[in-house]
């Protein structure tokens, strides 16, 4: 069986964005530790420009890649793309940072195999044969993921993986590996993507997009690293003003915060599963720390954020989820209508977004009025060279509400949230376009 791989290429150290976000992953000083790794990163579909970037400025290079086999791929930073993921190669110091403080990924893995595979028998074979690490005889999982037309379903490939995996382990120790889904010593991912097989063992524990911070979670609250991404597509720095006029529970507004703070999404304490792998290294992790301390050390206090939402139910949940993250001193918080000027103060270089998406039937017209409204109000305030980024459903509306307001849309990409799609559509003055 042959694993398909592009060569590796020597590149400069790439030339990064000036984002807030790619800023303070750049901050953290990494000098090289330990093995290695080809590593893919999953970050939801439509951030993988800004994540590659962030991952990039983390200490991510370029590195042989299985060829890629969805519609939407490219190059960012260096890094090789495809929808939902970003590949590279990493040492363990990188990969640390990553997990420690990556703002736009959910999900670290350490890719060992590629190849095409078009049945099951075919799925037992690689896996069987991948170069996997030696398990430790502890419980561990099979997590499975297929999309395209097979004649198999995710649990089955499941399934088979896993008795690759124990025939593999039998081989070695004369025992079978006890299985447990719910908390796993360790995780081998496998995933087919029509005839294009990966395997890995996953380096995180649980989701990357999980912040403390949710305090109170809204009703239609927005996955974390897709706010970061957001604040990187704006091209939004530190220093300059930042606005966002329909903030629900704040989670556009603290994870500015915090990227200008310089300070770790996800805090401290950060599950791994590098150790039973065999790739523990305590100065490496010792490393790591002092240089996100040394970062926070110099982090930026931002101008006043300013947020602002119409239901006051809606602020005071905000509000819970800004003290939480310690920033709520940073942000200007109040009830206020995103139709009229004044919620966007005396000016701003940026207003990013998740406004209303009218989901619900009969909002199409109302929708129509609210963004005119708030597009023209958004023009009014924006300075010269200044960005807004919106998240919605509806770009036609946007797009079509922008244009009396001066605003032309130049940037729309599809941003997977899980059961449908988004669009971030980036704006800026018709006369910038």
């Amino acid at each position: 069986m042959v694993t398909t791989l592009l060569p590796a290429r020597t590149v400069e150290p790439p030339l990064l964005p000036g984002d807030a976000v790619t800023a303070a992953a750049s901050a953290i000083p990494l000098p090289r530790h330990g093995p290695t790794l080809t590593v893919w990163a999953s970050t939801p579909g439509g951030c993988e420009e800004q994540a590659a970037a962030e991952l990039a400025a983390l200490g991510w290079r370029p590195a042989p890649v299985p060829t890629p086999r969805t519609a939407q791929t490219g190059t960012a930073c260096g890094l090789v793309w495809e929808r939902g993921s970003v590949y590279g190669r990493a040492d363990i110091a990188a990969i640390l940072a990553t997990l420690r403080a990556a703002r736009t990924v959910t999900r670290v893995t350490w890719l060992v195999a590629a190849t095409q595979v078009a049945s099951l028998a075919e799925v037992f074979t690689a896996v069987r044969e991948a170069p996997l690490p030696d398990l430790p005889d502890a419980p561990f999982a099979v997590v499975a993921e297929r999309h395209g037309r097979q004649a198999f379903r995710s649990p089955e490939v499941a399934r088979v993986a896993g008795d690759a995996v124990n025939a593999t382990h039998r081989a070695r120790t004369g025992r079978r590996l006890p299985v447990d889904l719910e908390q796993p010593t360790t995780v081998v991912r496998v995933e087919v993507t029509d005839e294009r097989l990966r395997v890995g063992c996953e380096l995180t524990v649980g989701s990357l997009h999980r912040r403390a911070y949710y305090a109170v979670r809204h009703h239609a609250g927005l996955n974390p690293a897709v706010a970061a991404m957001l604040l990187g597509l704006a091209g939004w720095r530190a220093d300059q003003r930042l606005v966002d006029p329909f903030c629900g529970g704040a989670t556009i507004p603290v994870e500015a915060a915090l990227a200008a703070l310089r300070r770790p999404p996800r805090g401290a304490g950060v599950g791994d599963r590098l150790a039973p792998l065999g790739l523990a290294d305590r100065a490496a992790r010792a490393t790591v720390d002092a240089a996100v301390r040394s970062a926070q050390e110099r982090g930026d206090r931002p101008p006043l954020l300013r947020a602002r939402e119409r239901e006051t139910a809606h602020v005071r949940q905000a509000w819970s989820n800004l003290a939480a993250a310690g920033v709520a001193d940073l942000v200007d918080l109040d009830v206020g209508d995103a139709r009229r000027p004044e919620a966007y103060g005396a000016g701003c270089a940026a207003v990013v977004t998740n406004p209303p998406y009218g989901l619900r039937a009969g909002w199409r017209a109302q929708l129509r009025e609210l963004y005119r409204a708030a597009l023209a109000a958004t023009a009014e305030r924006l300075e010269v060279g200044g960005s807004a980024v919106w998240l919605l459903t509806a770009p036609r509306v946007a797009a079509a509400a922008a244009e009396p307001a001066g605003l032309a849309l130049v940037e729309r990409r599809t941003i997977g949230l899980g059961s449908f799609d988004a669009f971030a559509c980036r704006f800026a003055a018709a006369r910038q376009a």
